[in-house]
């Protein structure tokens, strides 16, 4: 899949828009050209330049270039090898390449490669990491994650001082999926994945020799969310080391507190693997700062989340320290009515979800049969506002959970066949796909003015403009869009489009 620029901008405008107008719940795709993300290709390609990098690469000293960028601050850099490439990089306040310094790769689905970095800097400046975030890499065909890979690979080992045996990768979404399929693909030489809002790649399965360790955050209102689940049992029960984190929030990135935890943790497991020399002092520290956090999340009764955090630092730090007494609150608290509850409360999420989003699949599939589109369009309506209205209920229940999750996955689904059509010019499946994607989220604008794009390179300038009208009506105020994108040049000598296009800029 090859987007345009206009196209890609016009994605993550959509992707990052208000849904339902409630603050905090956002658009994202993380479906979005996932089974196109790292194909095949990318485990079977008999290219040259392969994902793994070549050993020469490894013997590269420190370019002593790196002096120009300033430690301590956010820089963006062109490689030299291939200027096409970039990536913002942060070097920690302390850096001197007299050392090894362990690296973190990371992956945004939209290309911002400072995002990442941003999230991470806190944890690198305490634990002295350098973080890179490419500038290329985004969900599209296999070749844009490996070649952004390659090229930092190559760039960063030539301008600094690294830690081979602590090369990391992070992601989100398809960035996600890309850093676990690199860490698949590279043969031992990425160390650890840290992995926001999605899990495996769909040709990376869980076995005993998966080369790398796992730590996942995802959003308690994610739709990936019972995918993480299912994958931290299939990790456990594999005898990987892992860990699950949940915060409160939507598909994103994690949060900058889960990022310096994610780093703590693959420091711990730096110790406990020999990829790091132990280092007695660290090992408290680290055990006391994640004990806080801990008791601090316990205190505000968040038992559940208290308790699978207390479970993971006693997986974490056997064999390094004492945690006997930890030990035995795990067991405690496992057995209380708290615990075991929200247990169960937290599996009925994840099936209520699933029957809701397969019954809502079924009524989209009916929509498409003629006799029985018209009663299918109106159940689907009817659940939908129903979802709608739960998604924006004040208190943080189950109910609500379940609703932000499905409409998302909905929401990204549609979005997904809507992009799938365009890319094959099939003009009216796209705007097929975009008017229920508009029954879901009816209040963006943005989502509006690609179905009237659609529905115009169908020839339908009717509902064209129809929806082009609501789409303003509901906010959408980019001008320039409307003036060229030529989707729309059908439209411009109808005297709605002409109105719309002088109320915008304010004409008399």
């Amino acid at each position: 899949m090859n987007f345009s620029e206009q196209s890609r901008e016009r994605y993550w405008h959509l992707s990052n828009a208000t849904l339902l107008k409630e603050p905090g719940l956002r658009l994202f795709r993380s479906l979005l050209i996932l089974s196109l993300l790292l194909t095949m290709a990318l485990f079977a390609s008999s290219r040259s330049a392969s994902a793994h990098p070549p050993a020469s690469l490894r013997m590269l000293s420190a370019d002593q270039n790196a002096a120009k960028i300033t430690p301590g601050r956010i820089e963006r850099v062109e490689c030299r090898a291939n200027r096409d490439q970039s990536y913002a990089v942060y070097l920690p306040s302390k850096y001197s390449p007299e050392r090894k310094w362990p690296i973190l790769y990371a992956f945004d689905p939209a290309a911002r490669g400072q995002v990442p970095v941003d999230r991470f800097k806190t944890a690198a400046e305490e634990y002295g990491w350098i973080l890179v975030g490419s500038n290329n890499s985004q969900n599209g065909p296999n070749k844009w994650a490996v070649d952004a890979f390659e090229a930092m690979w190559q760039d960063t080992h030539e301008r600094f001082s690294i830690d081979e045996r602590r090369v990391y990768a992070a992601g989100f979404s398809g960035g996600a999926r890309a850093a676990v399929g690199l860490a698949a693909r590279c043969d031992g030489c990425i160390a650890g994945v840290i992995a926001s809002g999605s899990g495996f790649h769909l040709q990376v399965g869980v076995s005993q020799k998966l080369p790398f360790l796992f730590f996942a955050t995802i959003g308690s209102d994610d739709y990936n969310f019972p995918e993480l689940k299912d994958l931290e049992g299939k990790l456990i029960k594999a005898g990987i080391a892992n860990r699950l984190a949940v915060f409160s929030g939507g598909h994103e990135w994690l949060p900058v507190e889960l990022a310096v935890e994610a780093v703590q943790w693959m420091e711990v497991e730096a110790m406990k693997s020999g990829r790091r020399e132990k280092d007695p002092a660290l090992i408290e520290s680290l055990w006391q700062a994640r004990l806080t956090s801990i008791q601090a999340t316990d205190a505000l009764a968040r038992r559940l989340e208290a308790y699978r955090s207390y479970q993971s630092l006693v997986h974490s730090f056997s064999g390094l320290r004492d945690v006997a007494t930890i030990s035995e609150k795990v067991e405690q608290l496992r057995e209380t009515r708290d615990v075991k509850g929200l247990i169960s409360d937290e599996k009925n999420e994840i099936k209520k979800q699933l029957e809701l989003e397969n019954r809502l699949g079924g009524l989209l599939s009916q929509r498409r049969i003629p006799e029985n589109r018209l009663a299918a369009v109106a159940d689907f309506r009817a659940e939908i506002n129903v979802l709608i209205r739960q998604a924006r209920e004040s208190q943080n229940t189950s109910q609500r959970r379940v609703a932000k999750r499905v409409l998302n996955s909905l929401l990204a689904g549609n979005y997904e066949q809507a992009q799938g059509a365009l890319r094959a010019a099939d003009y009216a499946a796209a705007a097929y796909s975009f008017e229920i994607a508009t029954e879901i989220a009816p209040d963006n604008g943005r989502l509006l003015f690609d179905l009237a794009c659609a529905q115009a390179q169908a020839g339908d300038k009717k509902r064209a403009l129809q929806s082009l009208r609501k789409a303003v009506e509901k906010g959408f105020s980019d001008l320039d869009s409307i003036l060229t994108n030529r989707a729309l040049d059908n439209l411009r000598g109808d005297a709605v489009y002409i109105s719309l296009v002088k109320g915008l800029k304010k004409e008399p």
